[in-house]
């Protein structure tokens, strides 16, 4: 670590040993040190928060007759799939022995059943009805194909046999946002109605996640009654200071976490603020951008990541869609003033329509 940086890190309060101290770089090849990049994962404290709110709805189905429902919603790339993936890797499927009555014969069976007891709905097929939902379900569920029956309430009468024989614990619903539409009021009602017959029919708790357009679900009154822990994720905000901390200890995490020899110095004060600006303080966008700088420093030959790396790969692939004025990590930027341009465009009041500090009296803010 070089001394510039130890104040940082004691500031930052980072024990964990840098991946650079903890093997042997030198003998792995450049594919095998890009494993460690493309599997990398980093939470920061709101995103534990959330993964622990959905194990506590998860695990309240042991002692609540009616289930803990839970939303989750927020901007792009803000880290919600991540949470709701991770969820799903610690509670796998697995294939056992039972006796089922299979929801397309109505016969009991002794056959080999795949226990889903977490079942992760990444998308709805679009366009989005009740019946993609069913299929939507049914995929994920590794059930390629739709029951044959043409009344939605036989197709879904089978459905709730089927998370019944599969032990379904909990269900994670993402990019719900597609019930939403304008012009398809019907839908957004009878999708909620949908919603909640599945609750109530099945007792199995159901996490909603998606973009703010999405709490528009709960136009269903008796739906929202059920989903009492609305949770909203937002992108950092480094105007302010416990962001701020936040998001550099989440660089120095990442910045550990690379397989180059030598430290990057992301948490740097002339670094860090340029990547909160090129990527809008989202942590997904913040893991792609430093996956595709470590590639590309593996081609240059290069064991850090300095701002000539980060330039390129900011104007091949961020410049299009960021509104930085212009390149934050050429040596001209002028940083100071894009911060002020900053608290004006990302105003939580202007840009997801709320203030920055009371987002919402139904959410709990994270």
């Amino acid at each position: 670590m070089s001394p510039k940086n130890a104040h940082i890190t004691k500031e930052l309060g980072q024990k964990k040993v840098p991946l650079r101290d903890r093997i042997e770089l030198d003998k792995l090849t450049v594919d095998q040190r890009f494993k460690y990049v493309k599997n990398l994962v980093v939470w920061h404290p709101k995103m534990k928060q959330l993964y622990d709110e959905i194990r506590k709805v998860h695990h309240n189905l042991l002692s609540n007759d009616e289930p803990d429902c839970m939303s989750l919603f927020g901007p792009t790339r803000v880290g919600k799939s991540t949470i709701a993936n991770q969820y799903f890797k610690k509670h796998p499927s697995f294939d056992i022995e039972d006796k089922i009555l299979s929801p397309w014969t109505n016969n009991f069976s002794v056959a080999e059943v795949t226990k889903i007891p977490v079942l992760y709905i990444r998308q709805i097929d679009v366009p989005a009805s009740i019946g993609s939902i069913i299929n939507s379900f049914l995929k994920s569920m590794g059930q390629p194909l739709p029951f044959t029956d043409r009344k939605l309430y036989l197709q879904t009468t089978k459905l709730k046999q089927l998370l019944v024989h599969c032990g379904t614990q909990l269900i994670i619903l993402d990019e719900v946002q597609h019930f939403v539409d304008r012009n398809k009021k019907r839908l957004l009602s009878d999708s909620a109605d949908w919603l909640k017959g599945l609750i109530i029919d099945t007792k199995i708790p159901i996490v909603l996640m998606g973009t703010l357009e999405a709490e528009k679900i709960f136009t269903n009154d008796q739906l929202e009654g059920r989903f009492k822990n609305n949770q909203k994720l937002f992108p950092f905000n480094c105007h302010e200071q416990n962001d701020r901390i936040n998001f550099r200890k989440l660089l120095k995490t990442i910045d550990d976490s690379l397989p180059l020899k030598c430290e990057s110095g992301l948490t740097n004060d002339d670094t860090w603020e340029r990547i909160y600006l090129a990527t809008e303080g989202k942590v997904g966008l913040v893991i792609d951008f430093i996956k595709r700088s470590v590639l590309l420093a593996f081609k240059l030959g290069a064991e850090s990541l300095d701002h000539n790396i980060l330039s390129k790969i900011y104007l091949d692939h961020y410049s299009t869609f960021s509104y930085c004025e212009s390149n934050p990590f050429s040596p001209t930027f002028n940083i100071e003033k894009s911060f002020e341009l900053d608290i004006k465009k990302r105003s939580y009041s202007n840009t997801y329509g709320m203030k920055t500090n009371n987002r919402g009296n139904k959410s709990k803010e994270l």
